[in-house]
């Protein structure tokens, strides 16, 4: 929405259009509860969204949900992609915060940003007792990043849980907030914008709405306290790789390094590579499983006496994905409907029983011994295992992401190495853009362009400077369609 940042103070209902985009396909959801009445929820495709808050009754309590869905609910099952990150902060929770105007609240968050070198929030809102920040993404995520997504939302959530009271169960991808220009009715305050950013810094950009928006990945970099440990641990690596080919009789772990095999030097060796997530392992594989059924026609359902396995795997590897997500059973009972559609309820909570006590156990704490080690009661599955017990055929395998047999993942292998090989200018290309992605996330951090010059081997600081800049026009977000 063009001059969104203007518009707010006269059009406070266009506060969701900052990261809700009515040209999109998807939905929004929107709850609403009036005074001594009962909670309801409609989904409304983003088109109508606009004409959807229009018609609420502002003197009631309003909440809509900040990410955008597939289908007409909000199930984290059926996410499509995610346009911020954000906060509930529960501030009056704070001693020494109780009490005091939400300007004064505002003032001391923005403060908080400055001193400790955090982004600042794209918005702050009074959402009647305490305040939401949120940091609106250059462009929006697929669902695809959520494993990524949710460790910004906790990082944020560190910053913030002390001095801020950032509530833990408002971090999830479904989650709702107050609508600005309604009515929290526990003290009948208004919910209104306090802070809207028009200024970029911090890695921040203008955005053709006026307000101030992010890179995910530069925000992600920024935020995440382990990026900075990682390049440290990676600089020792180097180290010890370095002196280790000067000696005549290399150990057998530099050997295995040189050679590429996977172990703590084959980062350094290869900084293309990505560590293994495997909470992004395990949404790739709920997609992959999804992706079966698709292949399989399975446009009602899975055969009847095929139902049960497809459902309980694809229930463990959602309990693997978002061990946080709200109301479990109910995602599940959404994902069923894919492969059973006329199961009841009683029929899908017998399925994945078991599924369901183990993720609980493993949000408590819990560890079970197996194997003479001590790990998480999850359910985790072998590829081999996976291809035998559904009986997925090479062809299939050739359009999954993660689900795939040994042959299939050389092949896949051969088939880069022969690219490679085609394209040799493509490789140097990817490995100069790689460089310019590492400028920028050290500059995001606060390293002078002297010192990324130096730490990446660019030939002065005024190189270093134009790579950043154009790391930058470069971040563009990938969007589902």
């Amino acid at each position: 929405m063009p001059n969104l940042a203007a518009s707010l103070a006269r059009e406070p209902a266009s506060e969701p259009f900052a990261y809700h985009d009515a040209t999109r396909r998807g939905f929004s959801s929107i709850g609403t509860k009036a005074l001594h009445g009962e909670y309801s929820q409609e989904s409304f495709p983003l088109s109508d969204l606009a004409d959807a808050l229009r018609n609420v009754n502002p003197a009631n309590d309003v909440w809509i949900s900040q990410c955008e869905f597939s289908r007409a609910n909000r199930r984290v099952v059926n996410l499509w992609r995610m346009g911020l990150a954000f906060l509930d902060l529960d501030t009056y929770k704070v001693t020494n915060l109780k009490g005091l105007p939400a300007e004064s609240l505002c003032a001391k968050l923005l403060d908080y940003c400055d001193r400790h070198k955090i982004p600042q929030p794209t918005l702050v809102v009074y959402s009647g007792q305490g305040l939401q920040a949120k940091w609106v993404f250059e462009e929006p995520i697929p669902a695809a990043a959520i494993s990524r997504w949710q460790a910004l939302q906790s990082g944020l959530f560190t910053l913030f849980e002390k001095s801020f009271g950032a509530d833990p169960g408002s971090l999830d991808a479904s989650r709702i907030l107050r609508v600005v220009g309604t009515t929290n009715l526990k003290n009948g305050n208004l919910v209104r914008v306090l802070h809207t950013a028009r200024t970029p810094g911090m890695g921040g950009t203008l955005l053709a709405n006026g307000l101030v928006g992010y890179s995910f990945d530069v925000l992600a970099d920024t935020i995440l306290p382990f990026e900075r440990a990682t390049l440290e641990t990676l600089r020792a690596e180097r180290k010890i790789e370095r002196a280790a080919a000067k000696t005549q009789e290399p150990s057998r772990k530099a050997k295995s390094r040189r050679k590429g095999k996977a172990g703590a030097g084959c980062i350094s060796a290869y900084p293309n590579l990505r560590r293994l997530d495997l909470r992004q392992l395990a949404w790739d594989r709920l997609t992959d499983i999804r992706k079966l059924a698709e292949l399989r026609g399975w446009t009602k359902g899975a055969p009847a006496g095929r139902r049960d396995l497809p459902i309980f795997v694809a229930a463990c590897f959602l309990a693997q994905a978002v061990l946080n997500v709200p109301e479990f059973e109910a995602e599940v009972w959404e994902l069923a409907q894919e492969f059973a559609p006329s199961w009841t309820r009683h029929q899908v909570q017998s399925c994945v029983a078991s599924v369901t006590r183990r993720m609980r156990d493993s949000r408590a704490g819990i560890l079970v011994e197996f194997d003479g080690k001590t790990v998480d009661p999850r359910y985790w599955w072998r590829n081999t295992t996976l291809i035998k017990l559904l009986q997925i055929s090479p062809a299939e395998q050739a359009q999954l992401k993660t689900i795939i047999s040994a042959e299939e993942k050389k092949a896949r292998a051969a088939d880069r190495k022969r690219v490679q090989r085609a394209n040799p200018r493509v490789v140097w290309l990817n490995s100069h853009r790689t460089k310019r992605i590492a400028a920028n996330r050290l500059h995001a951090e606060g390293m002078t362009y002297e010192a990324i010059a130096m730490e990446l081997s660019y030939r002065s600081p005024d190189a270093a400077r134009k790579a950043v800049a154009k790391a930058r026009s470069e971040a563009v977000a990938v969007v589902a369609p």
